[in-house]
């Protein structure tokens, strides 16, 4: 049985400052998150490296891949409910497409005890545990 698989990526490269500063600032080891659709060549976030908008883009080889981790989400094995689920990522990608970035929630929400968020702007892992 061919397997359909979501996957997120989390960057745990240490280059440059920024990465280094985010890394320091969540006391995570990870700076940053993508979505790798089930075509594995499909990656889609919002960074603040890179256009600071939710995109997507084609990865047809990754450079570096022990800069990453990812954590596997097998897809629904009936093809109708799998074929939904898919659906719905791509209508969330597309009424998400543009989005900046809330570097404001971001910071504050590390502040404060509580969610801070701008309604039409995400940070990457706020917007692919959405």
């Amino acid at each position: 049985m061919e397997r359909h698989q979501l996957k997120i990526a989390f960057y745990k490269g240490d280059s440059g400052f920024l990465h280094k500063f985010i890394r320091w600032w969540t006391k995570s080891k990870y700076s940053h998150a993508e979505l790798v659709m089930p075509d594995g060549k499909t990656w889609v976030s919002i960074s603040p490296f890179l256009s600071s908008k939710v995109t997507a883009r084609k990865r047809d080889k990754l450079e570096h891949p022990e800069r990453w981790d990812y954590l596997t989400f097998d897809l629904n094995w009936r093809k109708p409910v799998r074929e939904y689920q898919v659906a719905q990522l791509n209508k969330f990608i597309t009424d998400t497409a543009g989005c900046k970035y809330d570097w404001t929630g971001m910071v504050l929400s590390q502040i404060f005890p509580y969610l801070i968020k701008h309604r039409d702007r995400w940070y990457c892992s706020e917007w692919i545990a959405h």
